[in-house]
């Protein structure tokens, strides 16, 4: 049995959500909500394929600045906004945030352009999917990490193998061995540096460990001002260290972690 794609459907219209969910329950598993952070809960807890968002919503919200918000927590969300009074302005403000398509909702065939919209949406996600595992193909990621946290890390270490990335930690990918001078050597030759932190890792302030924090750290102010090259891993709810406080930080304790490490890291 085909499994069938998620559909998110915000709007604070509640009889067009009743529209929405009849048009669209035979081929798709809808979830409607009239509320912004209702719809910011959903995107947390399941992965959509689509979000449908009306472009003027309670509170004087806009659907687009409504997708900026998902997201942050699910950086490939495609979108369509379905307006109830188009305009050209809204039209373009749209498409240059990213919406792949703007429906109005008067339209006389809305069912069919909204499931087209979906399928083409769907399919546009997949291509973009797949351009990406490409990419990652030769994206070379060095992982330091305190080895109390080495089960944490191995989990991230397959996920991110699994993704197509060049994952490296201890005798695992790309070079052999824990000795200083590889991994000094490797810090320089990565596309990027990911150091993963924990309470236990945060406490312990003589190791390997935080050697690799310095490197990375002065690679990052020598070579990589203008461009991501330490992306912070937090393995499990604590406080970060001050200086990695300036870089966007990965939690792998909250959904959708993975798309979002991987829109960063590709």
């Amino acid at each position: 049995m085909t499994k069938k794609a998620k559909i998110l459907v915000l709007d604070d219209n509640k009889n067009f959500l009743k529209t929405a969910k009849h048009l669209l329950s035979d081929d798709y598993e809808v979830k409607t909500t009239f509320s912004s952070e209702q719809a910011r809960r959903l995107v947390r807890q399941y992965r959509f394929d689509v979000a449908i968002l009306d472009q003027k919503l309670a509170k004087n919200e806009k659907g687009i600045e409504v997708l900026g918000q998902l997201r942050k927590y699910d950086p490939e969300l495609p979108a369509i906004i379905c307006t109830e009074y188009p305009h050209y302005k809204d039209t373009r403000a749209s498409f240059r945030a990213g919406v792949l398509d703007y429906i109005g909702k008067r339209e006389s065939d809305l069912s069919e352009r909204l499931k087209a919209s979906i399928r083409s949406s769907i399919k546009a996600q997949s291509k973009t999917l797949e351009v990406k595992r490409e990419r990652a193909r030769s994206i070379k990621i060095f992982l330091a990490y305190q080895h109390d946290d080495r089960e944490a890390v191995e989990s991230l270490f397959d996920e991110l193998t699994a993704g197509r990335f060049l994952p490296w930690m201890d005798s695992k990918s790309i070079i052999k061995g824990p000795w200083w001078p590889q991994i000094q050597k490797m810090i320089g030759e990565v596309d990027y540096f990911l150091p993963c932190f924990s309470s236990s890792s945060l406490i312990r302030r003589r190791s390997v460990f935080r050697d690799e924090l310095s490197l990375g750290l002065e690679i990052q102010g020598r070579l990589f001002r203008n461009e991501v090259f330490v992306v912070p891993i937090r393995l499990a709810p604590c406080e970060i260290q001050e200086e990695f406080e300036v870089f966007q930080v990965v939690n792998l304790f909250e959904k959708n972690w993975f798309s979002k490490l991987e829109a960063m890291l590709v």
